[in-house]
């Protein structure tokens, strides 16, 4: 066992993260970190479950035997981050390690390949980052490009086992979006945004772009602003003007 994987203790967490994920016949999920099967075992449809541990895949492949014999699951002893995403929808659900949260985001958070819907789980502060509104962070902000995060449910630490340092989040991500804009230019523009959180954006923009080409086009009291007191829609704005009027 790796020193951050946590297990579920209770079927009733697992079934309120199942909930959410709004399982239909015929979908096709993915579960990241099958771990002693507590999500697994309330998957009703087609799914490829991850588990890096041998000796939990082992567990898996033996408990769920009958379900990979009906083609319904295929439990594969790999890592999550080298697999490729499928072409096909898909939703997506883990009681994820915390060490990776942000690597597993990077991945599924993309126009090309992201999920209909995920369901993970994360430390209480991480959490409460990507969930912040008005106030924002760039992981929130990167995260609302294409998706709406929803709070499912807190979940006490001594619902864990081991029981970790701090209590964790259930959270939603409901990938809703449509992007009429490069994708990867913005979440460039984003970056340079937050690159140094205690300057004001227009300080930070400066950095790499020319702000008086888009200056006199923008309300100056916003340029005077940090990233975070400014809503995402407001930095789409400003985006959009350096388009239109910079070579960015």
């Amino acid at each position: 066992m790796k020193r951050d994987q946590r297990f579920l203790k209770k079927d009733w967490v697992a079934l309120k993260m199942i909930e959410a994920l709004e399982m239909k016949e015929n979908d096709l999920v993915i579960e990241i970190g099958g771990g002693y099967g507590i999500i697994t075992k309330f998957l009703n449809t087609r799914a490829i479950i991850f588990e890096k541990d041998k000796k939990l895949y082992d567990y898996l492949i033996n408990k769920f035997e009958e379900k990979i014999k009906e083609g319904k699951f295929l439990i594969l002893n790999q890592d999550f981050l080298k697999f490729d995403l499928p072409q096909e929808k898909y939703k997506i659900i883990g009681n994820i390690p915390y060490s990776i949260a942000g690597k597993i985001i990077r991945k599924i958070f993309v126009p090309e390949k992201h999920p209909e819907i995920a369901v993970f789980t994360f430390p209480q502060e991480l959490g409460e980052k990507i969930l912040s509104k008005p106030k924002g962070s760039f992981l929130s902000y990167f995260i609302r490009i294409l998706a709406e995060p929803k709070k499912i449910l807190f979940i006490d630490k001594k619902l864990f086992w081991p029981s970790p340092k701090v209590n964790s989040l259930a959270i939603k991500f409901i990938f809703n979006k449509n992007i009429d804009f490069d994708f990867y230019d913005f979440v460039k523009f984003l970056k340079l945004c937050f690159s140094s959180p205690k300057k004001n954006i227009k300080n930070n923009l400066k950095k790499e772009l020319k702000i008086e080409d888009i200056e006199n086009l923008i309300n100056k009291d916003l340029l005077k602003k940090r990233a975070h007191q400014i809503s995402l829609e407001d930095l789409k704005r400003i985006y959009f003007e350096f388009k239109k009027n910079s070579k960015f």
